[in-house]
């Protein structure tokens, strides 16, 4: 229940994790953690207590992790991040304050990785299903990494001109593409995903885009972005 709660409520706000090839039997269990901590809220008020408790000790189990390193695999930037959203914005001012302490460290994490300069992911070809099927997720894999760092450059964006805490992160670090279509992401075969692939237009550099924007003049502004690509270049504006 809290998984599905995590998946309809928060996932689908912030498309952070892939959910048609998301396997909780192979999930690392910190990252589960945090998925269905987040998804607990969504439910009663008893279980939004529950997980601000398992919260409370979820970092240090993520810090102590053999895997967290200052080169992280993708999933212990997805579970810093969740921890780091759950802290700012599903809690109460004691966990506030320590994702505001941790957040700059998840930033140096997102900085040493490659997750702000994925600028191409596999595109589908005529090859055999079982090919199709590792583009597929090679893809996924690709767009959840792009995604960490945009979504922690927004999340960074919003508190420091909303909440007036300090910038951490440039949009000029952000040297990723756009993020690919609604029905890409959301495709949930392989097959799927190459049918709405394949009629994505090319890729979109974010900073391009973006200084299409700040100065007109110097390239023209496309009208095909999709909703969460103009959230983010809304973000860049900001």
């Amino acid at each position: 229940s809290y998984s599905d709660l995590f998946f309809t409520r928060f996932n689908t706000t912030y498309p952070l994790l892939h959910q048609p090839t998301f396997d909780p039997s192979s999930t690392t269990p910190v990252l589960l953690a945090a998925i269905l901590s987040m998804g607990a809220t969504y439910s009663s008020r008893e279980a939004h207590q529950l997980a601000v408790g398992i919260h409370d000790s979820l970092r240090n189990q993520l810090f102590c992790h053999a895997d967290f390193s200052p080169q992280p695999d993708l999933w212990v930037l997805q579970a810093m991040l969740l921890i780091d959203c759950f802290g700012k914005m599903r809690a109460g001012p004691k966990q506030r304050e320590r994702a505001q302490l941790f957040h700059c460290v998840l930033i140096k994490l997102i900085r040493r990785s490659d997750c702000c300069a994925i600028r191409h992911t596999p595109n589908p070809t005529t090859t055999t299903d079982t090919d199709i099927d590792t583009l597929w997720r090679t893809a996924m894999h690709d767009e959840q990494k792009k995604r960490v760092a945009l979504h922690c450059f927004m999340w960074d964006t919003q508190h420091a001109v909303l909440f007036s805490q300090s910038l951490c992160m440039s949009a000029f670090e952000i040297r990723s593409a756009l993020p690919c279509s609604q029905g890409t992401w959301e495709a949930c075969t392989a097959s799927d995903w190459a049918h709405h692939a394949s009629m994505d237009p090319p890729p979109r550099m974010f900073l391009s885009v973006l200084k299409g924007y700040i100065t007109p003049s110097a390239m023209a502004r496309p009208r095909d972005l999709n909703t969460l690509a103009r959230i983010v270049i809304l973000h860049g504006l900001m």
